[in-house]
C-alpha cells in the first residue's frame, strides 16, 4: 500500500463544436440552396401545426422546390415528443425514402429532428440512447443531415448537444446527448417569431435566460470561461430585449437579441443546470405544461435555494439582468414586467401534490448534480411550499 500513488487527474476545457448559423431577418429565403447544398433530394419536413396554419411551412417548401428538393410534411408534432413520435417518424422516414431532415418551430420540432436522426440509423429502443444510461457511446453511426429552423427563443437545441423525450411508458423526460446530433445547419430568422403571442413570448425568453443563468453557476465544469462568457452575455440579452419584445412584438432589433440569447444559453448550459431546470421537468412532464412556462416559478427557487453558494455570481447576475441588487429581486422585477407566474398555483398545481415533485426533482440527477450546493429532497419541498 505504501507503493500506491494516486494517478494525476487531468482536466480539459472542452468546447462542443457549433453548427453553422445563419442569423438574421429573412434569412429563410436561402433554405432551399443551403438544404441542397447538403446533399438533401427528399426531405422529411417537421412542423408544429401552428406553422403550417400560418403558411409558413408552405413557404419553406416552396423555396426547397426551386433548388429540387421534394419534402415529405409532417406537421402534428407533440409537444415534448415520445418515444413513440420518434418511431413513428423514424417508419416514414424510410417509407418516403428520404435522405434529409429539416425542423421548423420550437424545441419540440427541433429534439424531434435530431432524435429521429438517431432513430433512422441506429437499431434498439430510443431509451437505449439515454445519456444518463450511458446512450451517448452508443449513437456511433452516421447520421442524415438535419436543419433546424427556430420558430420561439427559448430552448437553444438549433445550437446544442441534446434532444429531450418523453417516455411515457416511465412518465419522465429523459435527454439525449452526443455531438453527433449537432444540427449541420441553424437558420435564425426572427422574422419568424415576431407573430409568437405575448405568453409564449415570456416563457421561451424565460427558458432562455434560465440556461443562461443556470448554465453561468453549473458545477458540471466548474471553469469554462468561453461558456462563462457565453451566458452572462445572455443574460444581458434577456434583460435589455425581452420587454421590449413583450411589448412591441414587431421588434425585429430585439427578437435578434432574443434569438442570441436562446442560442447562448442552449450552448452555456452544457456547464451544467440545477433546480431550476429539475423541478421545471418533473412540473412539466407531470402537468403537460409548456417547459418555459414550468420553468419559470422553479427558476426563483434556484435563485433562493443557490444564495449563499452564488453570493458574488449573483450579485454580477443580477446587475447585468437588470440592475438589481440580488438575483431573486432582479427575476421578480422581470417577471412584474412580462406578466410571468410567480407561484406554482398559478400553474394548476395541486398543493398535495408538492412531496411527490419534490421527491422526483431530488432524485433528477442529470440536473441537480450540477447545482452549485447539495440538493436534498426536504430542501426543495420547503422552496415549493415558498413558492406555492
Amino acid at each position: 500500500m505504501d507503493a500506491f500513488r494516486e494517478p494525476r487527474k487531468i482536466w480539459e476545457v472542452r468546447i462542443t463544436s457549433l453548427p453553422p448559423l445563419m442569423i438574421g431577418a429573412g434569412v429563410l429565403s436561402k433554405i432551399g440552396g443551403q438544404a441542397a447544398a447538403l446533399g438533401m433530394t427528399r426531405a422529411l419536413f417537421i412542423c408544429d401545426p401552428t406553422m403550417k396554419e400560418m403558411g409558413r411551412a408552405d413557404e419553406v417548401i416552396k423555396q426547397l422546390k426551386k433548388y429540387k428538393v421534394e419534402t415529405v410534411l409532417f406537421s402534428d408534432i407533440e409537444a415534448d415528443p415520445p418515444i413513440e413520435e420518434i418511431d413513428r417518424l423514424g417508419d416514414l422516414y424510410h417509407r418516403e425514402d428520404c435522405d434529409g431532415i429539416i425542423a421548423m418551430g420550437g424545441g419540440s420540432s427541433m429534439d424531434a429532428a435530431k432524435a429521429l436522426s438517431v432513430r433512422v440509423t441506429h437499431e434498439g429502443h430510443m431509451s437505449e440512447f439515454e445519456s444518463l444510461a450511458g446512450g451517448t457511446a452508443k449513437i456511433r453511426n452516421p447520421l442524415p443531415p438535419v436543419i433546424c429552423i427556430p420558430t420561439t427563443s427559448g430552448t437553444g437545441s438549433e445550437a446544442n448537444t441534446y434532444a429531450v423525450l418523453s417516455d411515457r411508458e416511465r412518465g419522465i423526460k429523459f435527454i439525449i446527448m452526443s455531438e453527433r446530433i449537432v444540427p449541420k445547419l441553424a437558420i435564425i430568422d426572427p422574422e419568424l417569431t415576431s407573430t409568437l403571442p405575448k405568453r409564449l413570448t415570456a416563457e421561451t425568453g424565460i427558458d432562455a435566460l434560465a440556461h443562461c443563468i443556470e448554465g453561468y453557476t453549473g458545477t458540471l465544469m466548474p471553469y469554462h470561461p468561453y461558456y462563462s462568457a457565453l451566458a452572462f452575455y445572455g443574460i444581458k440579452l434577456v434583460g435589455s430585449s425581452l420587454p421590449k419584445v413583450y411589448a412591441d412584438p414587431g421588434d425585429l432589433q430585439a427578437r435578434t437579441d432574443m434569438a442570441m440569447a436562446a442560442v447562448y444559453g442552449g450552448v452555456s448550459f452544457t456547464k451544467g443546470l440545477g433546480v431550476g431546470h429539475s423541478l421545471g421537468h418533473v412540473i412539466g412532464a407531470r402537468y403537460h405544461l409548456p417547459h418555459g412556462r414550468a420553468v419559470t416559478p422553479s427558476l426563483l427557487c434556484f435563485a433562493r435555494f443557490n444564495e449563499k453558494a452564488c453570493r458574488q455570481e449573483f450579485e454580477d447576475i443580477a446587475w447585468t439582468l437588470n440592475r438589481s441588487r440580488n438575483l431573486e429581486e432582479g427575476l421578480l422585477k422581470l417577471y412584474d414586467e412580462i406578466d410571468a407566474p410567480t407561484r406554482f398555483r398559478d400553474l394548476g398545481v395541486p398543493e398535495e401534490d408538492l412531496p411527490r415533485i419534490a421527491f422526483e426533482a431530488s432524485k433528477d440527477v442529470v440536473n441537480t448534480v450540477g447545482n452549485p450546493a447539495p440538493v436534498e429532497e426536504r430542501q426543495l419541498l420547503e422552496l415549493l411550499r415558498d413558492f406555492y
